[in-house]
């Protein structure tokens, strides 16, 4: 199979194509979401995001050093990129093979250890979906290695696409057969496994040519081991990073039933959170991950190159980026807390316990979008050691705080956010200090300056409109949407007009070598 990947981007035209594939999958999710936790119901949810987060676990360790790896090695072995494909491709194929035999057939001894029994069967339904991502992996990493977002941004949209489709529609039959909350969850997650199946499908067909490998290339065991000399270390660190939500998984439900909970009072529990809280939380961080994406190969071919201004204007537009997300998504999340659930899943009877979970993680948006910038910006410095330890730290300073609050009656499911919070800016300042002494001088802190400030004026703004129209108008959503569209119309011209946001960040040139 020969690899067709000549159209190269810069880096902020892969940001935008991969931000409004982002953009579609969330909308996606959202549409997706919102019916299946009315068909599951909180229980349900909880078994549904139980196996979806040991899946989660997998894929990040599978599916994330290698295409940063794939990425690296095709900047510093430019003759050599169908080779390294081959590699990294049979490399994720045995990952694959070996990571979907486990969860099938470890599915019931996973599930006990997680406190959720009935999980088992999701953990089955989803396990062929881990070999399919580890194709998808090895083919998006080489696409991504030659700087071309499109295939990756398609692909994406496809697996959201299906899972929204073949998920509520096999959940749908489920119910209509009379099976419980265990059962439809299991079909549910199935939808997943096709999308997966789907996706990989696209970035696979349209290559017809017989491999072409290069000639005189490098022994494929000099880049195995230059190979896996990167992957390592990033395939570790993505484990360690794994963890918080494995810690989230592990402890929540144990430690609520330790006070008191039952075993379904504490699955409910989690699944409010999981399925309620977390992805309204990770939709920025998510979208975030479009501007770290195209980094890595960017920054390290800057890097391989030893061109100093072309690093220190990649690091500024990441940092600049960064805060133009993430500080408006978590100050508008958090004062828009209780209207997003209430629009979200209005009547359901859990929005008493998700408001408070949502107002408290809210606040670790910023740093959970640093996170993925300062690991992308190591990754590029071959530093890929740095995220790990960090998050190590992170992840224990997590467990331990977890333990001991949810453990507290007054505390209780709170503790899941507040720990997020403290693990996340532990992670942050740890990178942030490394950066620092490896890096050129950047612009870091006049963007978050700004940001904070753009954030407050238009916010402000659109609320003081929000309380006029509640004094003539009882319509809830067409107020919220007025207000919402009012602040980030607001946000934009300041943002455009006092260089936040930049006329290259939506119609960028393209670099040339």
């Amino acid at each position: 199979m020969y690899l067709q990947s000549r159209r190269e981007s810069s880096f902020t035209d892969g940001v935008v194509i991969l931000t409004a594939s982002a953009v579609i999958v969330k909308l996606i999710g959202v549409c997706y979401k919102i019916p299946l936790v009315r068909l599951l119901g909180t229980e349900g949810m909880g078994y549904f995001n139980a196996a979806y987060d040991v899946y989660a676990l997998l894929c990040m360790i599978s599916t994330t050093g290698l295409p940063v790896a794939v990425s690296v090695m095709m900047n510093k072995y430019r003759g050599q990129h169908k080779r390294i494909f081959l590699l990294s491709l049979i490399i994720f194929l045995l990952i694959g093979v070996f990571g979907a035999a486990l969860v099938f057939f470890a599915a019931d001894t996973i599930a006990d250890r997680i406190g959720a029994p009935g999980a088992a069967q999701s953990l089955r339904f989803i396990s062929p979906a881990v070999l399919f991502i580890c194709v998808s992996g090895a083919l998006r990493g080489y696409y991504q290695g030659n700087r071309n977002m499109v295939p990756t941004a398609i692909s994406q949209v496809i697996e959201a696409a299906s899972k929204l489709i073949f998920g509520l529609f096999f959940a749908y039959i489920a119910i209509m057969h009379g099976q419980g909350p265990v059962s439809t969850a299991a079909f549910a997650v199935l939808g997943l496994s096709v999308g997966t199946l789907l996706s990989a499908g696209y970035l696979w067909l349209p290559k017809k040519h017989p491999v072409n490998l290069d000639s005189q290339g490098v022994p494929f065991r000099v880049l195995l081991a230059q190979t896996l000399k990167v992957a390592f270390p990033v395939t570790l660190g993505a484990a360690v990073s794994g963890l918080s939500k494995m810690i989230d998984l592990g402890l929540i439900m144990r430690r609520l039933q330790d006070v008191g909970y039952g075993t379904e009072a504490s699955v409910s529990l989690y699944g409010c959170y999981s399925a309620m809280v977390i992805p309204l939380y990770s939709a920025v961080p998510a979208l975030f991950g479009s501007v770290a994406l195209p980094l890595v190969p960017h920054l390290s071919y800057a890097i391989e190159r030893n061109d100093i201004e072309k690093q220190r204007e990649l690091l500024g537009t990441t940092f600049r980026l960064t805060a133009l997300i993430s500080v408006p998504g978590a100050i508008g999340m958090g004062m828009l807390s209780d209207r997003l659930l209430q629009l979200l899943y209005q009547g359901s009877d859990e929005l008493k316990v998700a408001v408070p979970l949502l107002l408290i993680i809210s606040t670790a948006v910023p740093a959970s979008c640093l996170i993925t910038a300062t690991n992308a910006i190591l990754q590029a410095y071959s530093r890929a050691w740095i995220p790990m330890l960090s998050t190590v730290i992170g992840c224990l300073i997590k467990a331990a705080l977890l333990y001991y609050l949810a453990g507290l009656e007054t505390v209780g499911i709170l503790a899941a956010p507040i720990s997020t919070l403290l693990c996340c800016t532990v992670i942050v300042l740890i990178n942030l200090i490394c950066i620092a002494k490896i890096s050129p001088d950047f612009s870091f802190s006049p963007s978050w300056a700004r940001a904070i400030t753009f954030s407050g004026i238009a916010i402000g703004a659109a609320s003081m409109l929000k309380k006029g129209m509640q004094m003539t108008w009882k319509a809830n959503l067409p107020i919220m949407a007025i207000t919402v569209i009012t602040a980030v119309i607001i946000y934009t011209i300041l943002a455009f007009k006092f260089g936040l946001v930049r006329i290259s960040d939506i119609k960028p040139n393209k670099e040339k070598e």
